[in-house]
């Protein structure tokens, strides 16, 4: 872990660089953007890309076959990312949760003014992961009433890993691997 994890952090960083480079998101927004980036990886995987099974390294894949280190769901966006790729390539993987991150935050946290809405520019990153993990239409459930306890809690946790990463403790993500 002392090298697999500050080598995944650095194609992280690298990653978060590309795309927001790559994308419209205004400059303002690129350290939410970042920030987002890594606490989603943390959220969805812990930063892994593989997992061993029957002593053999496979790709990591939940039970609703999402996949890699950012558990893109192929069914979902097949067509617009290689299945090899999303399976087999940790940067390809994190290249790919990273510009669905982007075109969420863009279009749906910053598109329809979360941060005006709730007067908190971190929030961004809330309802981009909200988008992320539960689709464009609950971009705004980690804030709503109505939410499954279930989601709260994926939201909490995701707000603690966001808050870890802003204050430069990327590092923390190592407590996966603990006990």
């Amino acid at each position: 872990m002392s090298r697999y994890l500050p080598m995944v952090r650095d194609v992280l960083r690298h990653v978060v660089n590309e795309r927001a480079r790559a994308t419209e998101l205004d400059s303002a927004f690129h350290p939410q953007f970042g920030w987002t980036v890594f606490a989603a990886a943390w959220q969805e995987s812990c930063w892994r890309q593989f997992v061993a099974k029957n002593d053999k390294r496979v790709p990591m894949q939940s039970a609703t076959g999402d996949i890699g280190m950012m558990q893109i769901n192929p069914k979902v966006w097949r067509g617009l990312y290689d299945l090899q790729g999303l399976r087999w390539d940790l940067v390809y993987n994190a290249r790919a949760g990273a510009d669905i991150l982007a075109h969420h935050m863009a279009n749906y946290a910053i598109g329809r003014g979360e941060h005006r809405t709730t007067g908190n520019v971190d929030n961004l990153a809330r309802a981009t992961y909200a988008a992320y993990n539960g689709g464009p239409r609950r971009f705004d459930r980690y804030r709503r009433a109505d939410a499954s306890a279930r989601e709260k809690k994926v939201d909490a946790l995701f707000l603690e890993k966001y808050r870890a990463i802003k204050n430069g403790k990327e590092l923390a993500v190592s407590a996966c691997y603990s006990g």
